[in-house]
């Protein structure tokens, strides 16, 4: 079976990038993030993302290849 990529993806991890992927996700889209400090990552996909189709790319070739 071929690997469904994530419909689209956000590169920084901010209040507004955070909120904005989380509206995403809500609403059906599956969504991979990318930020340059992977601390920012590991937060957000610990403590926001709960059971959201959101995927993290912990460097730039593993987000682009989640797309």
């Amino acid at each position: 079976m071929e690997r469904k990529g994530c419909d689209i993806g956000l590169l920084g991890l901010g209040v507004m990038g955070r909120n904005f992927v989380l509206n995403m996700a809500d609403h059906g889209f599956s969504v991979s993030v990318f930020n340059r400090t992977t601390s920012k990552i590991r937060d957000f996909m610990k403590q926001d993302v709960g059971d959201r189709q959101i995927q993290a790319g912990y460097a730039m070739a593993e987000f682009v290849s989640l797309l």
